[in-house]
């Protein structure tokens, strides 16, 4: 038999979350403040092991003493725990077991950190947002696993051992670190590894990496040289097997040809680009990721006959004001594709002139984030043919919309109107009688008029709910309204018309 004991605040009520143990709970003893469990058997603890049990939420924990039988916890097992007793935790507050280390409790500031030798292995989290300045890293160390070392946001500078295989997703997402270099021995570099690192200038890969995941330098706006295995002899580029995942802008001012024989260009590959002008893309290419030149200078964009997919939000936030080729509509505002409104045009910044768009007879469809960050259009004009409004169609623009929607409109996804700034609908919103869905996160403004007599499937968030005022719905539907959103039957009125 196997004895755990917590320690935690006796004002809480404690829950048990028993999918957390690989044991079976025989017996639990509960005090005010403290808990005994006892597991026949009992290896590993898994993430969320204890909850409030009024929320549902993971509880935070004073003290835990492990029985020696555990050798398997992570980083998130015991929420904000800084006290674990165990025969695998060091005197540095690290929790090591068979070469894994899995937990590092010493959260102070600006600390530095020595990972001891014959650790192979460091897991899931174990430094995510620590307040790191300086890691040394064993000889013995092979990997380093997801979000390690994730919003390490003090962590400038990391020397990699030789004999490292892998690195993780997300492992250095967000640290401040200038230059990174990956020894030849590392195989694989994880998705997302490297990106959102705000002041990284330069990286090197490995001789002998073979696999690079998606967005692995996304959002490092000061990127200048990409050196090693699959970078371009102009140390501008990353491409692997004909897609291209980053491109290294710099400072300058410039223009760039993509090589031709890139067929994609992944996720966030662009992004923040802030001094890239002029880009030419490659005849044979054949799909564009998500975000790709998203927060770009590049003013025109010529898209090759050869693309056949344009992912969401391709092109949202930047400076483009005029399309050509695949796709562009003729006066070259916008991009289309059966009947879908896949990017608009857009000029970010204030002072530009603004202009009224009305949306052509032939879309049917706003698609996901076509408007997204966008400050060139001040004024929508709508027309009935409009069947859908899609995610984030609208997030974060600055156009003044009117109360009325589509006459013909039937569904709006989540976040299609969001916006942090202001209520996008000041006069109010009136949901025409053909509305069947409204996602969450509209950017609902506090008078909202219900056209249809059956209530529409509506996944409003509580979120939401301090900003609406008044529902006004027809009235031989009242009560149907009232049952159907419960939570606002109080604000529920008949419209009078």
């Amino acid at each position: 038999m196997e004895k755990l004991i917590i320690y935690y605040d006796p004002r809480e009520t404690l829950l048990i979350n028993e999918e957390a143990f690989d044991g079976k709970l025989l017996n639990s003893t509960i005090e005010e403040g403290k808990a005994t469990l006892e597991f026949d058997q009992l290896t590993t603890v898994r993430p969320n092991a204890f909850l409030t049990k009024e929320k549902g939420e993971p509880m935070p924990i004073g003290k835990v003493i492990l029985p020696d039988s555990v050798t398997e916890i992570w980083a998130d097992s015991f929420f904000v725990c800084r006290n674990i007793e165990s025969k695998f935790m060091t005197p540095e507050k690290m929790f090591i077991s068979n070469g894994e280390l899995r937990v590092y409790l010493d959260r102070t500031f600006s600390c530095d950190v020595t990972i001891p030798e014959g650790v192979t292995e460091i897991s899931y989290g174990v430094f995510e947002n620590c307040f790191l300045k300086k890691v040394i890293f064993p000889s013995t160390l092979k990997r380093i696993g997801n979000r390690a070392f994730d919003s390490c946001k003090d962590l400038t500078s990391v020397k990699l051992p030789k004999g490292l295989l892998s690195i993780g997703d997300y492992c250095f997402t967000r640290t401040s670190l200038g230059t990174a270099t990956i020894p030849d021995t590392v195989t694989s570099v994880g998705e997302s590894a490297f990106a959102d690192c705000e002041k990284l200038k330069k990286i090197k890969f490995g001789k002998n990496v073979e696999t690079i995941g998606k967005r692995v330098l996304a959002e490092t706006p000061k990127l200048a040289s990409i050196e090693g295995k699959f970078a371009t002899a102009d140390k501008r580029a990353l491409i692997v097997d004909g897609c291209l995942l980053a491109y290294a802008g710099g400072d300058k001012n410039e223009e760039y040809t993509v090589p031709e024989d890139v067929t994609r260009i992944e996720d966030y590959a662009f992004s923040h680009s802030g001094k890239l002008v002029r880009i030419t893309l490659p005849s044979g290419l054949e799909s564009i990721g998500e975000y790709a030149f998203y927060h770009t200078a590049i003013e025109e964009l010529n898209i090759p006959e050869s693309v056949t997919e344009l992912a969401p939000g391709a092109f949202a936030a930047s400076d483009i004001t005029k399309f050509s080729g695949k796709f562009a509509s003729a006066d070259n505002l916008y991009l289309s594709k059966d009947g879908v409104l896949i990017q608009m045009a857009s000029v970010r910044g204030y002072g530009k002139q603004m202009i009224t768009f009305e949306v052509p007879a032939d879309i049917v469809e706003i698609g996901d984030r076509a408007f997204f960050g966008n400050d060139l259009v001040e004024n929508i004009v709508w027309h009935a043919g409009i069947k859908r409004i899609a995610s984030k169609a609208f997030q974060s623009c600055r156009i003044k919309f009117g109360p009325e929607l589509p006459a013909g409109l039937e569904e709006i996804d989540d976040h299609a109107f969001y916006t942090i700034w202001t209520t996008q609908f000041r006069d109010g919103v009136i949901f025409p009688a053909s509305v069947k869905k409204i996602g969450s996160y509209f950017g609902l403004p506090s008078s909202i008029w219900f056209e249809p007599t059956v209530p529409p499937e509506w996944n409003v968030v509580k979120y939401e709910y301090r900003n609406i005022g008044t529902i006004y719905v027809p009235a031989e539907s009242l009560e149907a309204y009232k049952e159907a959103y419960p939570m606002f039957a109080d604000k529920i009125t008949i419209w009078e018309r």
